[in-house]
């Protein structure tokens, strides 16, 4: 991929899926067999480690969470006009030329992809899969900065990060989304984008620990992919792999909320914000941006036509009731509007204020 030279382009993206040879790191503590599994990588696929795809998941048709791609055959999200984010372990080094791609279908091997080149950055404090406990996964995330403008060229609206005041709570409802397979440990299922269900089993400073698997979890191609709180679309966590530990076998996310001022100042990009934030001018029109408060992002507002009336003003190319200090002063044919006992517009009949 690397020896690809547009910076834009629709390309088949099943040969991202099909070199994966998989396996896990093992090590012991207390002489107990203990565990950690990476969900998918670049290492994934340069070393062989094993990557999780979303079992117990929904097939999204492509319209769900578009935003949802796929980088080095792990998942990744748009989270900026020119950023993605994935997961570190997917990535082999930084500065590593990288590509990703959204399939408009939600799944790379049904249809052409839009995609577009990127180098990729790993956390500094990322130190790879190790010892359970080791914090191996506490800064499993890269920054993928594109060569262009994603949501201009492909008209994908990127998500907003999970924000300083998006602190996880126990049993608190988790979204999860990724290309992942449908079996452990196999390829079934791969190049589909998936989401599902489960909850928040635990957390710690830098990461979130989910178990429930009656409901969604990770499964090989899914790290990288985004986690959810709730029904909001704020990026709340990455998908990075799954840990056993003597008896206890948690499936792991690491922390964004944590990580925003990294990943705005790897990514430079001015679109990159905390959940919640609306800047009119970063060229995208965000929910409660519309054309008559920010024009930059959202456009011009179209005309009214036909023209409004007396006491009316166009507003986003609807006429609505125009105010004053009293408030709405248009009103309906036989009513009066008064203010402080004044009339204030005579609609017709007497005036009783």
């Amino acid at each position: 991929m690397a020896t690809q030279s547009p910076r834009i382009r629709r390309i088949d993206t099943a040969l991202l899926f099909s070199l994966r040879p998989a396996f896990a790191v093992f090590t012991t503590i207390l002489g107990a067999s203990c565990v950690q599994k990476t969900s998918d990588a670049n290492r994934a696929w340069a070393d062989g480690e094993n990557r999780p795809a979303l079992v117990n998941g929904y097939t999204d048709p492509g319209s769900y969470f578009p935003w949802v791609g796929v980088v080095n055959g792990c998942s990744a999200t748009l989270v900026g006009r020119r950023t993605a984010i994935t997961a570190a372990h997917c990535i082999g080094s930084s500065g590593q030329l990288v590509t990703f791609c959204t399939p408009p279908c939600g799944n790379i091997n049904n249809c052409s992809s839009e995609c577009m080149n990127g180098i990729a950055y790993i956390h500094p404090s990322y130190n790879g899969p190790g010892k359970c406990g080791s914090g191996g996964f506490d800064y499993d995330i890269a920054v993928v900065n594109l060569d262009g403008d994603f949501y201009t060229s492909f008209s994908v609206m990127p998500q907003q990060l999970g924000g300083p005041a998006s602190t996880p709570s126990v049993d608190e409802p988790l979204t999860l989304v990724g290309f992942g397979c449908t079996i452990p440990d196999t390829s079934t299922g791969d190049g589909q984008r998936r989401y599902g269900y489960n909850v928040v089993g635990d957390f710690g400073s830098q990461t979130i620990d989910y178990d429930d698997t009656s409901q969604a979890y990770g499964c090989r191609g899914d790290s990288g992919g985004p986690a959810f709180f709730g029904g909001s679309n704020c990026v709340q966590g990455v998908i990075v792999g799954e840990t056993f530990c003597l008896f206890d076998h948690d499936y792991e996310l690491t922390r964004v909320d944590t990580k925003i001022s990294w990943i705005q100042s790897t990514s430079g990009d001015s679109s990159v914000h905390p959940c919640g934030v609306q800047v009119c001018g970063d060229g995208l029109c965000q929910p409660g941006e519309d054309c008559s408060t920010c024009p930059q992002d959202c456009g011009v507002c179209p005309p009214c036509n036909p023209p409004c009336g007396a006491n009316q003003t166009c507003l986003a190319g609807n006429c609505v009731c125009a105010y004053n200090q009293c408030g709405a002063i248009c009103c309906v044919s036989g009513e009066d509007f008064c203010c402080s006992g004044q009339c204030s517009s005579r609609c017709g009949g007497s005036c009783p204020c």
